[in-house]
């Protein structure tokens, strides 16, 4: 909101709102979806971890070494920060 005032005067304030109420059906639209697409993915790849680990326990021996490099390229690049 850095516009200077003449854009208020000359602007009608009905495309001002108009601006904004499409932002925020487009967040309020996607939002929910965007969560609900990642939850689903979540929980697949929680669930395929678990079964591994509960049909072959020796997995879990090997997930510590395969996961120190990944925590530790991750703290690098920040990928997740």
């Amino acid at each position: 909101m850095k516009a200077p005032i003449s854009f208020f005067d000359v602007t009608p304030v009905g495309r001002i709102l108009n601006r904004f109420t499409k932002d925020l059906d487009n967040i309020d639209n996607l939002l929910p979806q965007t969560l609900n697409q990642f939850l689903g993915t979540f929980f697949i790849c929680l669930s395929t971890l678990i079964l591994i680990a509960y049909v072959t326990p020796w997995f879990l021996l090997a997930l510590v070494p395969i996961s120190m490099p990944f925590f530790f390229l991750n703290s690098i690049l920040g990928f997740f920060n």
